[in-house]
């Protein structure tokens, strides 16, 4: 009997205390407080697990700041997101709802013995990227050649990384000292750009990613500013009546431009054909006084001027329904804007149609620049015509014997025409051959 009593004194005591209480030890840490991770606005729970805990208690407290979160089983904080669990065993739990950066410290799990006892747990919080609008670059417009920084300024945990690249995933051109480098993307903070053109104009994305979703980027708009370039083509252009005459004019521009099409009314051409020779009649020849034809950009019975718009390039297109010889004569495509301004010309004329049931002709058109190297540094006319062109080359600034000109110019067999045309009457050949001659060597020579 008297063994039986020993043994029960000595035997361990489970009580709600703590796992293996015994009333003679002090209280004992079963397991160190573990490190927790957790994104923004999640809840981080910190367990802390104590036997014989006896009469001593259990507190949470901030490392911080010493600041006492809980005492047992009461919260003395007065922060709302903060609760105490406990399994009614030895584990007791500090709970942080919705946590936010501030959340982000040590906290300490605390045992009043005499001799203070403690376990300390970290939680770390995990914060999506956030871009400062306010320390990040806005819509930029630069003017052409000059240089431009970019800045892209984010916050989150950990700290962001910073990409930039163009919505068309066109490269940058990056300086580095005396080379010039060009990439995909870029990363940093700052990106700088030099002597930027035309072609780099459009939308950036400054992109903050740390690996904790969402990766958020900005979009900042690059403008150009530049003046109006205008290239009008053809240059040169040969039309029968009562075809349909279509001009082009192509702009590169930034700010977008006001572009329209004139022709000047003070030169009127009278172009005849009888018996395939040339005649011109000049009327109007004096400037002063005289004013300029302007096709507004609206549909009329005679004429359809159509704009387009792409980017910085604008597109302009005259279309006269039916030709005639008031249409005769030199167009100007004007362009401008804030910068200043450009004008391109076009010459048109008339040319014979079909006679005598022959094919009909199609329109003949060249770019001045082509025919004028065609003629003068004999790209296409063989080497036997340099000395016939020289020979008649007072006769056509005359505006005579054109016939002789025509001759002149006379292609050897197998040679290919200077321009363009279906017809298959060598005598149009002769005609607008000595026509074209005239108008380089008269007008653009």
């Amino acid at each position: 009997m008297l063994l039986l009593i020993l043994m029960i004194v000595t035997l361990p005591v489970r009580s709600q205390q703590g796992y293996g209480y015994n009333r003679n030890s002090e209280p004992m840490f079963l397991s160190t407080v573990p490190n927790v991770t957790v994104n923004a606005g999640r809840e981080a729970v910190l367990s802390c697990s104590v036997s014989n805990l006896n009469e001593y208690k259990v507190s949470w407290i901030k490392g911080s700041d010493q600041s006492i979160l809980s005492l047992h089983k009461r919260v003395i904080t007065n922060n709302k997101r903060i609760h105490i669990t406990h399994d009614e065993h030895s584990t007791w739990s500090l709970h942080i709802k919705d946590v936010g950066v501030d959340d982000r410290d040590c906290y300490m799990c605390q045992i009043n013995t005499a001799v203070m006892k403690k376990q300390v747990g970290c939680v770390d919080v995990l914060v999506p990227p956030d871009i400062d609008e306010k320390l990040t670059s806005k819509d930029l417009t630069v003017l052409e050649g000059s240089n431009a920084t970019l800045v892209c300024v984010a916050q989150g945990l950990p700290h962001p990384k910073i990409t930039w690249r163009r919505e068309d995933h066109s490269p940058f051109r990056l300086f580095n000292q005396n080379s010039v480098q060009e990439v995909s993307s870029f990363i940093g903070s700052t990106l700088h750009l030099s002597d930027i053109r035309r072609n780099q104009m459009g939308v950036i994305f400054c992109i903050a990613n740390n690996m904790v979703p969402p990766a958020v980027a900005k979009r900042i708009m690059l403008n150009v500013n530049f003046s109006p370039t205008v290239l009008v083509r053809p240059q040169l252009l040969g039309i029968p009546l009562g075809e349909k005459l279509v001009l082009n004019c192509t702009v590169e521009a930034y700010p977008e431009p006001i572009t329209y099409w004139q022709k000047d009314t003070s030169e009127i051409n009278t172009m005849e054909v009888e018996g395939g020779a040339f005649s011109r009649q000049e009327e109007g020849t004096s400037r002063q006084g005289m004013g300029k034809m302007v096709f507004i950009s609206k549909t009329s019975p005679e004429y359809t001027v159509y704009t387009e718009r792409n980017g910085y390039h604008h597109t302009s297109t005259l279309t006269i329904h039916r030709y005639s010889l008031k249409y005769n004569g030199v167009y100007e495509c004007v362009s401008s804007n804030s910068l200043g301004s450009q004008v391109a010309s076009a010459r048109v004329y008339e040319i014979a149609g079909s006679r005598r049931g022959t094919k009909k002709e199609t329109t003949v058109h060249l770019d001045i620049k082509t025919l004028k190297e065609e003629v003068w540094n004999n790209k296409v006319l063989s080497p036997e015509y340099d000395m016939r062109i020289t020979s008649t080359v007072k006769t056509l600034t005359q505006w005579k014997d054109t016939e002789r000109v025509a001759k002149a110019f006379q292609p050897s067999s197998g040679h290919n025409s200077i321009f363009s045309t279906s017809s298959a009457n060598n005598n149009h050949y002769y005609y607008h051959l000595s026509v074209l001659i005239v108008f380089i060597i008269v007008n653009y020579v």
